[in-house]
């Protein structure tokens, strides 16, 4: 069997600082992806496009007009050759083995998962970890029709776009590019897209860190209006929800009773209720009645029922114990940058 090959796809737009260190980690993967695409959205920093033709055995493309997030990440993924695409966006990093860890899977599976995905870590903009991502426990492998039901049942609703997915580049061919139908939650419309059509394999080790930074929120979005964009942004998520409801093959993944329940809208959409309970239990009465009212507006009927106390339940033992896991990471790690702690971060240990 062939091994697959992997692109790594880099979309970036200023942020130049950030950019170093993303495109550092990069280079330091071993083994090496078999091509690495930059593709520059015509950033207003100068110094980003001085920076990235310096560097050598990289496929740089330069846009000639900002195309923006979304279609940056397309450009990048129609100059790669490869048979997979990893998009690492550049103010996030790439673990040293990420390459190893996919290709060993691959080495079992070759080319018949639409898609790859594992785990990973969250970082801040010192590079210190903050907390761990990870949608399943162990690796998994599901087909379709099962994916959608395994994804639903560990509380985990859609691929991220990032070093811890890396897609069949002709999965793009036969369902498309994200688009904006949905605003900024293309990602969800996506995974509504490949998830019921093509075998995913999760892998449970990391291989990314995703970076949270207060530049994310945009040059036109001041700091205090960012649970005003997630307010927007969760009632776009619920949008995606309602419309693929009807695909026929989602609905193959659930079983009678659960497509009566409505599960495959009530269970993402229960979030908004434990988000709301937090803030009230920190004493944020402001964002707790927003995230309410929008749980009431888009949950569907009946509200309150045996069906959310149990969803509730579920989420509230997920969310409880991502919560212990992380607060231990911060205690153990506090301040130390990722790279200093790699040998210490055993997966199976967190």
């Amino acid at each position: 069997m062939k091994m697959p090959t992997i692109t790594v796809v880099v979309p970036t737009f200023n942020r130049l600082g950030l950019l170093k260190r993303t495109m550092k980690s990069i280079r330091n993967l071993s083994p090496a992806p078999d091509e690495i695409v930059v593709v520059d959205d015509h950033s207003e920093d100068v110094g980003v496009v001085n920076y990235l033709t310096k560097i050598e055995g990289i496929n740089l493309h330069i846009n000639k007009k900002n195309l923006g997030d979304f279609e940056n990440m397309a450009e990048g993924i129609k100059l790669a050759k490869s048979d997979y695409v990893i998009i690492c966006q550049a103010d996030d990093l790439m673990l040293p083995d990420a390459i190893g860890v996919y290709k060993e899977k691959m080495q079992v599976y070759g080319s018949r998962p639409g898609v790859y995905i594992t785990g990973g870590f969250m970082i801040n903009e010192l590079d210190a970890v903050t907390g761990k991502v990870m949608p399943f426990k162990n690796d998994m492998y599901m087909r379709p029709p099962r994916c959608v039901k395994e994804f639903w049942n560990h509380c985990w609703f859609n691929l991220l776009i990032g070093g811890w997915t890396a897609y069949r580049r002709d999965v793009f061919d036969r369902v498309g590019f994200w688009g904006r139908k949905y605003g900024r939650i293309g990602e969800n419309e996506m995974s509504m897209k490949i998830l019921p059509r093509y075998d995913v394999c999760f892998i449970a080790k990391p291989t990314f860190a995703y970076r949270v930074h207060s530049a994310q929120l945009g040059a036109n979005v001041p700091i205090g209006e960012e649970y005003a964009r997630g307010i927007n942004e969760s009632r776009d998520s619920a949008r995606v929800l309602y419309d693929f409801e009807r695909d026929q093959l989602i609905i193959r993944s659930f079983t009678p009773y659960e497509k009566q329940k409505r599960v495959f809208v009530r269970k993402p959409l229960a979030y908004f209720l434990c988000v709301s309970i937090f803030f009230l239990s920190v004493g944020n009465v402001t964002r707790a009645k927003k995230f309410f009212d929008l749980f009431m507006e888009v949950y569907p009927k009946p509200i309150f029922s045996k069906v959310t106390a149990v969803i509730f339940f579920q989420w509230m033992v997920r969310l409880g114990h991502e919560y212990l896991v992380n607060l231990w990471l911060r205690v153990r790690y506090r301040d130390k940058p990722i790279h200093e702690i790699m040998e210490q971060l055993n997966w199976g240990a967190v």
